[in-house]
């Protein structure tokens, strides 16, 4: 989401200009293609609005509940991160299935405002993914009446107020380069804006004051974060098959291990999941956020795995340095 002020032309303008460059395929079965990793019913929501906006400019979408029915949809696919200072209040990562909404801007907004914001960012990465002749201006007029249908005048006006307000600070923290924001954030939106060294700057004091320390997940607050980043890093969040009660489940029998990269933040950016035998070791899944995969952090996952199965090796051969290993590990 961003501030009408950084759109130099009027938004009815941008939208149409939107529709004529999309006129070759402006069809459903296209849209699908766009929103595909989520239901196709769900999918279909939004490319109605999407079509009646198109006739009539000013459509308003009276199925308010539709908007629980795509904010679930969405969220069963991708990572909502709220953590970070993100500029201009939304965002998403290049790569992966993470949508950001700025961590102190959550308190102006009501959680149904908030879902829209979330649509709206979800919104906006696909039809840039997709349509790579299309330019950021566009997705994001196109982001922006879909979410504006589901809200009546007087909400829009009170809306594009309070983004207004909210962005003076942001602005300056931005601006100020020394602010801990996404490693993965998109740069897109900054490329028409000449914003993009700026946030380079802002990426590389993320990083100077960035340190990664590996630790076992010994409780269920932990899982939660360990979940979403293997959600996001699921190619298609679609066919993401692991659930978090299985995790837990597997915390709470001792039957998986998680051996986390955690920043000084707190924040977990990466995790090996295994399961650990008497016999050896099983890698169950690995995932590194994107954003932080310069740290080297899978290779010193891996690492542990390694000095586990050595371990093993020589608690096969009766030692007693692996069998104290194997030990601490099982207490862990």
């Amino acid at each position: 989401m961003i501030k009408k002020s950084r759109v130099t032309h009027n938004d009815k303008k941008i939208f149409t200009q939107s529709i004529d460059l999309l006129k070759k395929r402006f069809n459903k079965d296209f849209f699908r293609k766009v929103f595909s990793d989520i239901n196709s019913n769900i999918a279909d929501i939004l490319i109605n609005i999407l079509f009646k906006k198109t006739i009539d400019y000013g459509y308003k979408h009276k199925k308010i509940e539709d908007v629980e029915s795509i904010y679930n949809n969405i969220i069963s696919c991708y990572y909502i991160d709220c953590t970070k200072t993100v500029p201009y209040i939304g965002g998403y990562s290049d790569s992966c299935n993470i949508l950001y909404v700025d961590k102190d801007s959550l308190s102006s907004f009501n959680e149904f405002q908030f879902k829209l914001i979330v649509i709206h960012e979800y919104i906006e990465k696909n039809l840039l993914k997709f349509l790579k002749d299309f330019d950021y201006a566009h997705a994001h007029q196109i982001a922006q009446q879909i979410e504006y249908a589901f809200y009546n005048k007087d909400e829009e006006d009170f809306i594009q107020k309070t983004i207004d307000k909210i962005e003076t600070p942001l602005l300056k923290k931005f601006h100020s380069k020394k602010v801990i924001i996404p490693l993965d954030l998109d740069k897109t939106p900054y490329i028409p804006f000449n914003e993009i060294k700026l946030l380079t700057e802002c990426k590389e004091y993320t990083i100077s004051q960035t340190t990664i320390k590996y630790e076992y997940a010994t409780n269920e607050k932990d899982l939660e974060q360990i979940f979403n980043v293997e959600k996001a890093m699921f190619k298609n969040g679609k066919y993401f098959q692991s659930t978090i009660d299985f995790y837990k489940r597997a915390l709470r029998k001792n039957s998986h291990k998680f051996f986390v990269a955690k920043t000084n933040f707190n924040e977990i950016v990466g995790v090996a999941c295994f399961i650990v035998s008497k016999r050896g070791v099983r890698l169950y899944s690995l995932a590194v956020l994107k954003g932080f995969q310069p740290f080297k952090i899978g290779k010193n996952l891996v690492n542990e795995l390694h000095n586990i199965a050595d371990y093993k090796a020589l608690l096969r051969n009766h030692s007693k340095k692996g069998f104290i290993y194997y030990k601490k590990l099982q207490e862990n």
